[in-house]
């Protein structure tokens, strides 16, 4: 389907493979259909501003930004695009609707649905759009329907008889506006915000509601514009700094919190005090604590396997440094002993990924459970901790922008298995290395930190309630 790229096809073609192994590697690709696409369509025809082998890795590549510098476009990571595929169970001759543009994924999709299937694209933005129609005709997908329109308000004559036999959503959205344009058995796959949290959500519809059957997966895109975009509602307790947002429903007075929220607190039979070092709610921070318990649980549950695979990670360098260096600790082969090292580095950030996109939101809840514990329930260390935990994090994020312009800078000639481009991302996955350690030996304390405030009064661990087995019917929804 596809036609031969401009650039050096051998070269291309050798990175499109090598992208697709390693999400098959790691589980993102499991049908035999969507590893076919991944080898097909050509990614870089989708991202000519990008070098080569930057366009073959396995990020998010930014393709337009507002005048603030925020990314309002972007091709998603790879990896999170065979996961939704996969989800999307797309098949020959099926009706396929994108929403959210660039061209890159509705080919993937435009594979899956084979030469009897249709698809169809949409996205608000004009300069997306013609983007997306002009590189989707380069590349040999010019029969995919491009359509500009907001998809709010998804245009009648775009929905096909029956409705869709699968929807994929590529920018984040809190609403689910699209269930009328589904057809009974299709699947719906969404980044759907939940109290903070962005979870790449698969639905089926049967008898008109949707059913949710899949694992959730922390994701992140960019935000939806026009009529269904998000706003936040947010009010500031009076005095304090403090803001509370409200993801559903109407918005709480919030006055009467401010005594709480002073410096000076009283608990029964122990005096006013605020001990010295414990974390203040004065501050302001751009990633909010969650009330969402079932989204908080799956985020701990991957910082335990983080921790978990650290330490395994550890114990096997431990155990090779051991068998290979002297009594004075020198090894006995640099170069070996260099390229294990930069293995454990490797290999600990590949185990940090699947916690990167929720580990502010675990923090500041942290920082927030510990403020409100009294002081009979608070480890001594756990200021201490969370300190080194955000000092890393903020390290990290500065390293992964650094990385970011670097690979970028690199020479057309550098890809993944060359020397400049893995000598490159050596050193970056070694710089990271120590801090990504540091939340291996204290992120344990978030764990403890949450049992402790789920076991004391407190309105932040309130007992969770079941998540409802279906979505609502958006029509006897208000709108927020």
């Amino acid at each position: 389907m596809t036609t031969r790229p401009t650039t050096d096809l051998d070269e291309a073609t050798a990175l499109r493979h090598q992208l697709a192994d390693e999400l098959a590697a790691a589980g993102h690709i499991r049908t035999p259909a969507v590893d076919r696409a991944l080898r097909t369509v050509p990614r870089h025809a989708f991202a000519p501003e990008t070098p080569l082998h930057a366009a073959y890795a396995n990020e998010i590549i930014a393709t337009r930004h507002s005048d603030d510098g925020t990314v309002i476009s972007s091709i998603s990571a790879p990896w999170l695009q065979a996961d939704m595929l996969e989800a999307a169970r797309i098949q020959p001759g099926h009706h396929a609707l994108e929403i959210g543009s660039g061209g890159y994924n509705a080919a993937l999709i435009a594979e899956l649905a084979g030469p009897t299937g249709h698809v169809t694209t949409l996205d608000i933005d004009p300069a997306v759009t013609d983007r997306a129609t002009r590189f989707l005709t380069q590349a040999g997908y010019g029969r995919i329907r491009v359509v500009t329109a907001d998809a709010e308000h998804l245009p009648a004559e775009v929905v096909p008889d029956g409705g869709f036999d699968a929807i994929v959503v590529t920018v984040d959205t809190w609403d689910l506006p699209w269930i009328d344009a589904l057809a009974e058995g299709g699947r719906l796959v969404a980044p759907v915000r939940l109290h903070g949290y962005h979870w790449a959500i698969s639905f089926t519809k049967h008898d008109g509601a949707l059913h949710s059957d899949e694992p959730l997966i922390v994701c992140g895109f960019v935000a939806m514009q026009g009529d269904g975009a998000w706003h936040r509602n947010r009010r500031t307790v009076p005095g304090t700094g403090v803001h509370l947002s409200w993801e559903d429903g109407n918005p709480l007075p919030v006055d009467e919190l401010a005594p709480a929220l002073t410096e000076t607190r009283t608990d029964p039979g122990a005096g006013p005090h605020r001990p010295a070092g414990r974390p203040s709610l004065n501050r302001q921070d751009p990633f909010p604590i969650s009330a969402d318990h079932r989204a908080h649980r799956a985020l701990l549950r991957h910082l335990d396997h983080y921790v978990s695979d650290s330490k395994k990670i550890h114990d096997a360098w431990d155990a090779y440094s051991d068998e290979h260096t002297d009594l004075d600790g020198w090894p006995y082969d640099d170069h070996a002993y260099g390229r294990r090292a930069s293995q454990r580095d490797a290999d600990t950030a590949e185990a940090f990924e699947p916690l990167r996109y929720g580990v502010r939101h675990l923090l500041a809840t942290a920082e927030t459970q510990l403020a409100h514990l009294p002081e009979t329930n608070v480890q001594s260390r756990w200021v201490y901790q969370l300190g080194v935990l955000r000092d890393a994090l903020d390290r990290l994020d500065e390293l992964h922008e650094q990385w970011l312009v670097t690979r970028d800078a690199l020479p057309a000639t550098a890809k993944p298995g060359t020397p400049d481009f893995d000598d490159a991302l050596a050193a970056h996955h070694a710089e990271s290395w120590s801090y990504l350690d540091d939340w291996a030996t204290h992120g344990k304390a978030l764990r403890e930190i949450n049992t402790a405030a789920r076991k004391a009064p407190s309105p932040l661990a309130p007992t969770p309630t079941p998540a409802p087995a279906t979505a609502p019917d958006r029509r006897a929804t208000a709108r927020k």
